[in-house]
C-alpha cells in the first residue's frame, strides 16, 4: 500500500507549505533589526509588501514609500501611544501598537504578517549603541522563533516562567519580547509574572501597555471598556490573543467580533481584504466626526 502522503499529495503539499511558512517565520523572528538612521522618532518599516493605505488612532501616519519590497511609515504621535492600521497590496492588512520612540519592523510573507519587531529609534535615549546589546537581543529573538510551532507561539520543552524570565530581559529594547514572555506566564497560570511585566512595561512605555499584556491581566470580567483604555493597538497584535477575548470578555466591542471572522491564518493578526474594506471604511467614518 502506497504511503498516505502519495495517496493525498494535494494535503502532503499544503504541510510542506505551511512548514516552509513557519521556518520563514522563525528566520524573521532571529534577526536583530538593526536599522540604520530613520527619519523620524517613530515610524514603520513594512519589508515584503507595499503599504496602500495607513490610519492612525492616536498618532498621525504618513507613508514615506520605498520600493516594491520595503516601505516606510513615519509616524506623529499625538499621544505617547496609539494604533496603526496598514493595508498591504493584495488585500490583506495588519493593526499593530505605535509607541513613542521606537520603530517598528513588520515582515509580510505573501500577504500575511510573519513577524513584527520593535527598536528604538536611533533618536532615542535606548538606542542600542553597543554590539552586545544587539547579540543578546539576537540570542533573545531566535529563543522565542525556537518555541513557534505550526504558527503559534507556545512553550513546550522548558519550564515557562524561566523562559519569561530570559526574554523579557530586554522588554524595554522590544516591546514584543514583552508580549511574548506574557504569553509563557499566562500559560502556565503564573498571574503574578505576567503583572510584573505589566508593571514594568507601563514604566518603559509612559504608562501605556500592548493590548495583549492587558488581555493576559486579569480573569473573566464583564466589562470591556476601561480595561484597554491605556493599550495599544486596539486588539491583540499576536494572532493567538483573538481566542481570548471572547473567554474574558462577554461584552467584546462588535467592530472586534467582526474582525474574528476575517483573520487570515498567521503568527501576528493578518486580515483579509473584505475584514481590510469593512475597517477602512469604519475608521475613515470616524474620523470625519
Amino acid at each position: 500500500m502506497r504511503p498516505a502522503a502519495e495517496r493525498d499529495p494535494e494535503s502532503s503539499r499544503l504541510k510542506r507549505d505551511i512548514a516552509l511558512r513557519v521556518d520563514r517565520s522563525k528566520a524573521l523572528i532571529r534577526r536583530a533589526d538593526q536599522k540604520g538612521h530613520f527619519e523620524t522618532h517613530t515610524g514603520i518599516q513594512v519589508d515584503g509588501a507595499v503599504v496602500l493605505w495607513a490610519h492612525g488612532v492616536g498618532v498621525d501616519t504618513e507613508i514615506l514609500g520605498g520600493s516594491q519590497r520595503s516601505h516606510l511609515t513615519r509616524i506623529h504621535p499625538v499621544q505617547r501611544a496609539g494604533s496603526v492600521v496598514l493595508q498591504f497590496n493584495g488585500g490583506t492588512g495588519t493593526v499593530i501598537g505605535a509607541f513613542d520612540g521606537y520603530i517598528a519592523s513588520i515582515k509580510v510573507k505573501q500577504g500575511r504578517v510573519a513577524n513584527i519587531s520593535y527598536i528604538p529609534s536611533d533618536l532615542h535615549q535606548r538606542w542600542l549603541s553597543e554590539p552586545d546589546r544587539w547579540t543578546e537581543l539576537g540570542e533573545l529573538r531566535a529563543g522565542v522563533a525556537a518555541k513557534v510551532k505550526h504558527g503559534v507561539f507556545r512553550i513546550t520543552d522548558e519550564e515557562p516562567a524561566r523562559f519569561g524570565d530570559r526574554i523579557r530581559t530586554m522588554k524595554a529594547v522590544d516591546p514584543t519580547l514583552g508580549i511574548y514572555a506574557s504569553y509563557a506566564y499566562h500559560e502556565v497560570g503564573r498571574q503574578n509574572l505576567v503583572r510584573s511585566v505589566a508593571r514594568y512595561m507601563r514604566n518603559d512605555l509612559d504608562g501605556y501597555l500592548p493590548f495583549d499584556v492587558a488581555l493576559l491581566l486579569g480573569g473573566r470580567s464583564k466589562k470591556f471598556k476601561g480595561r484597554f483604555d491605556l493599550a495599544a493597538p486596539f486588539c491583540p497584535m499576536l494572532m493567538q490573543g483573538w481566542p481570548l477575548l471572547k473567554n474574558r470578555f462577554a461584552d467584546v466591542p462588535p467592530n472586534l467580533v467582526g474582525l474574528m471572522d476575517h483573520l487570515v491564518p498567521a503568527l501576528w493578526t493578518t486580515i483579509d481584504p473584505d475584514g481590510m474594506r469593512g475597517l477602512k471604511s469604519e475608521l475613515e467614518a470616524r474620523a470625519k466626526q
